[in-house]
């Protein structure tokens, strides 16, 4: 996904591989979720990835044991992420 807004009162973007719903790339967008900006749902979660970059992500990310990588990415507070997508302190 690129330059796309999502707003929701639960999560942004809810990835569940067993339904299909695998996401790999977004790029310049604004992801917002009251509970999660990003949730990754899955048991094992070998062989998944999520890349993020230049994103706004407001609301805390959970990827269970999936692979995440952020570049450019910051929270709804404009505080940088780390490569994991988890605000530097």
């Amino acid at each position: 996904m690129t330059n796309v807004t999502i707003s929701d009162t639960v999560y942004g973007i809810s990835i569940d591989p067993d339904d299909g719903g695998l996401i790999t790339e977004i790029n310049h967008s604004m992801i917002t979720g009251t509970t999660r900006s990003i949730a990754v749902y899955c048991g094992s979660c070998g062989g998944i990835e999520t890349f993020i970059g230049n994103t706004q992500l407001a609301g805390s990310v959970s990827v269970g044991s999936s692979n995440i990588s952020c570049v450019g990415a910051y929270n709804g507070s404009y505080v940088a992420l780390d490569s994991s997508c988890q605000p530097i302190p």
